[in-house]
């Protein structure tokens, strides 16, 4: 398989590891964009090296950071404790003695400012690449590399067919669409990734499809600083 530049020499960054600074600033930030919410407090648990080694390489750091809108090679990272505060977001970071299935694993429970909570798990896969693997209890497998459509909708008959028919009459081509459901009958996930920018308005588009709770757009070249 060919690689990179990217994977070959690493990420612009400021930190001392690609997975544990890199990695977990990524994490940080497009685990606030699924929130879509104002974040009011963020609590980070920890699993395998990320909980053992996550004051020395600055991954405490670097995941509020992310959460800030920070890039990788923000120079404010260092001070994102700090910036954090004078904006009113409170962070935690718990720890966990449960293995995973990943090594450099987080999951962080989001408060928002209507009180509302959301769950965003997600790991640190080296060379700055991360995989969100979980999004308020469902399975999800969201790299963050291609324009992304994260919707949540009612499992319905034809409701694939919907969302991938919009998508198409819109001009945009999916390459990899994966659809996960807790119950059948109840609500699902469905992650669509695009071979080409995803304009806002498809947002709108899509949530007039009956059955659709929300959708979330994530384009990789306009997630890099919002702040």
């Amino acid at each position: 398989m060919a690689l990179s530049i990217f994977e070959v020499a690493g990420p612009v960054m400021i930190g001392p590891s690609s997975s544990h600074t890199a990695g977990a600033v990524r994490l940080g930030r497009m685990s606030a964009l699924l929130c879509e919410g104002e974040i009011t407090r963020a609590e980070f648990h920890l699993y395998g090296s990320f909980g053992k080694t996550y004051r020395g390489h600055g991954t405490d750091l670097a995941l509020v950071a992310g959460v800030l809108g920070m890039d990788e090679d923000d120079e404010r990272l260092s001070r994102s404790f700090e910036i954090a505060r004078e904006r009113g977001v409170d962070f935690a970071f718990i720890p966990e003695e449960r293995k995973t299935e990943h090594d450099n694993y987080v999951t962080t429970l989001f408060t928002l400012s209507d009180d509302t909570e959301r769950t965003v798990s997600g790991v640190s896969l080296g060379g700055g690449r991360i995989m969100i693997t979980e999004l308020d209890g469902f399975s999800m497998e969201l790299g963050c590399e291609k324009p992304t459509a994260v919707i949540v909708h009612r499992d319905e008959r034809g409701m694939l067919g919907h969302l991938t028919g919009a998508l198409g009459f819109l001009g945009l081509n999916i390459g990899i669409m994966r659809s996960t459901r807790n119950e059948k009958g109840s609500v699902a996930v469905s992650v669509i990734e695009c071979d080409e920018h995803i304009p806002a308005y498809v947002k709108d588009t899509l949530m007039e499809i009956g059955g659709v709770v929300s959708v979330t757009i994530i384009n990789p070249e306009e997630a890099e600083s919002v702040i």
